[in-house]
């Protein structure tokens, strides 16, 4: 992704968000105004809305996509090239992970090293890095 579709994206997320609130906003005010029965409805349909699915995994993916952009990642290879630890580093939380591949003493391995010390380099994230950590918190 090129630096100005990436602007536009993030300019495209942050437009998502405030829309979204600000239809939960009025669906709220229409709620408070006086029991007109399409009054009532127009707060019902705006309220079914922004708590559908949909309208909330597109709010979850927007607030991963952002989430991503500031996090810090590393990934730690073994000589063979499998995976032995991936880090993300988001905000003030750092999220440690060991993907499986199999067998009690491939991870008593990667625990001992763990123990020994691992250094993670840690670099802005790939660009088809999916925010595997957004699912722990």
């Amino acid at each position: 992704m090129s630096p100005s579709e990436a602007v536009e994206k993030a300019e495209q997320d942050a437009l998502t968000i405030e829309a979204l609130e600000l239809l939960r906003r009025a669906a709220s005010y229409f709620d408070r105004l006086p029991a007109v029965p399409t009054t009532r409805q127009l707060a019902k349909e705006l309220a079914e809305f922004v708590e559908s699915p949909k309208a909330r995994a597109t709010q979850r993916a927007v607030m991963a996509r952002q989430e991503a952009t500031t996090a810090k990642y590393a990934h730690v290879s073994a000589v063979t090239g499998l995976t032995l630890f991936q880090a993300v580093v988001a905000g003030d939380s750092l999220y440690l992970k060991a993907p499986p591949y199999g067998g009690y003493i491939d991870d008593l391995g990667r625990m001992r090293q763990l123990h020994r010390g691992v250094r993670f380099e840690l670099k802005a994230p790939p660009s088809d890095f999916a925010p595997w950590h957004l699912d722990l918190v």
